[in-house]
């Protein structure tokens, strides 16, 4: 949300058809809005896909972020069970 304050946020009004967002991984397991940040990044993807490009870091594994936050967020703030293959996590 910092970067979307000192940026601006894509709009309709110009600015994302003019700009380019790139992203670069470790999106989660950063702090206790994992969940947020995800959610987020992947709707301007949905929304503009020809101008939001993420790359995948080290945190965006199964493995580590199961253990290193993201896993524990999804259980503690949607109260699942991160082993269930239909779990959001």
């Amino acid at each position: 949300m910092r970067f979307l304050d000192i940026w601006g946020s894509p709009s309709e009004s110009g600015d994302i058809s003019g700009f380019d967002y790139l992203f670069l991984g470790n999106y989660v397991d950063k702090g206790c809005q994992s969940l947020e940040v995800i959610c987020l990044l992947m709707a301007l993807k949905l929304k503009y896909p020809k101008q939001i490009f993420m790359l995948r870091g080290n945190h965006e594994d199964r493995n580590v972020n199961k253990y290193l936050g993201l896993g524990q967020e999804c259980n503690r703030r949607l109260g699942e069970d991160i082993n269930d293959p239909n779990s959001i996590f």
